[in-house]
């Protein structure tokens, strides 16, 4: 086509451009804002696991566990690392059934730099690469914060073999059962298809099973109508669990001491100062770990410790109490511990 005016040239090429801006904009798109915060969270829940966790959880323990625990976390954090990148990533985040994934992204295949993931808002979507990440530091924060459970109770082999079956066995199915869902965009794409079809049944019938079909690739927990945003059920919860029930699983730990005439087992301390009050005498108790306590025992009992002295502290059903190591005399209930 030849113009015979050159502006008519120029309204054709803008007339052209205006209406490829148009198509363009019909595709979702990645907001760079979204996009950079979404890393600037992935590197602020990485510093909280290491160094964060890492030299919280090393400060709590004795001294000589210090490199045991530090070691212990930076390893959990390597191996679901990797662990994610080979499945775990495909198994909370594709579909398959109500309880885990496929591996249809296994290795993230198919993953690109131009492979976008969905938010909770229609067009708003980030680069997939950045949502892998930003969930692979929720993947190995959860398993780190249950190092804390078993510190000083388990050997670095049985770690190795720990962490990757319960990140593989618990935390995958968690979170894909939580957080996995078709997104906003293939909802409003069903939806569409449904009021364009008109009076025409046939495409109104299999836009409405489209749109069923949508609503159904979801984890269970996502379709009873849970929405966590923070990963309460998937990190915290879960781990909170291993806390829990840890004493059962574990043991007490390697300071704990027989408790004579107490039952049971207790934690020794020693004695580092007595304040008699009105109706109580205050107990400043050190533990072997180097932790100290604050513990209370009537007045009027006829066995209050010394300065000095050890005593074991024994964690009973009915309450905590208080006995002389050297004799095994119950000193008495404690009101503080």
């Amino acid at each position: 086509m030849t113009f015979k005016r050159p502006y008519s040239a120029g309204l054709a090429a803008l007339a052209v451009g205006l209406f490829a801006a148009t198509a363009a904009c019909a595709e979702p798109t990645i907001n760079k804002g979204d996009n950079a915060w979404m890393l600037t969270s992935t590197v602020l829940v990485l510093l909280m696991t290491i160094p964060g966790l890492a030299l919280f959880y090393g400060g709590l323990v004795r001294s000589k566990n210090m490199l045991s625990v530090l070691m212990q976390v930076f390893y959990t954090v390597c191996i679901v690392t990797i662990l994610w990148a080979i499945y775990g990533y495909s198994l909370a985040f594709t579909g398959g059934s109500d309880f885990i994934g496929s591996f249809s992204k296994a290795f993230l295949a198919g993953i690109t730099p131009d492979s976008k993931a969905s938010t909770f808002s229609v067009d708003a979507n980030i680069s997939e690469l950045v949502y892998v990440c930003f969930q692979m530091t929720f993947a190995a924060i959860t398993p780190a914060l249950i190092v804390g459970a078993f510190a000083e109770r388990m050997k670095f082999s049985a770690v190795a073999l720990f962490i990757p079956l319960w990140s593989t066995l618990v935390y995958f199915p968690i979170a894909h059962m939580v957080w996995y869902w078709a997104g906003p965009d293939a909802i409003a794409d069903a939806v569409k298809a449904i009021a364009a079809a008109g009076s025409d049944a046939a495409a109104k019938a299999a836009a409405e099973a489209k749109l069923a079909e949508v609503n159904a690739d979801a984890g269970w927990v996502f379709k009873k109508g849970a929405i966590d945003f923070a990963g309460q059920k998937v990190a915290i919860d879960r781990s909170y669990a291993m806390f829990k029930d840890r004493p059962v699983t574990f043991g007490v730990r390697p300071e704990a001491v027989d408790v004579k005439n107490g039952g049971g087992s207790g934690l020794a301390a020693k004695v580092m100062a007595v304040t008699p009050l009105n109706e109580r005498t205050v107990l400043l108790l050190q533990t072997s770990s180097g932790a100290e306590l604050l513990a209370s025992l009537p007045s009027s009992s006829a066995h209050i410790p010394k300065s000095e002295s050890s005593v074991s502290i024994a964690f009973n059903p009915n309450g905590t109490h208080l006995f002389d190591r050297e004799t095994g005399a119950a000193l008495g209930r404690d009101s503080h511990i």
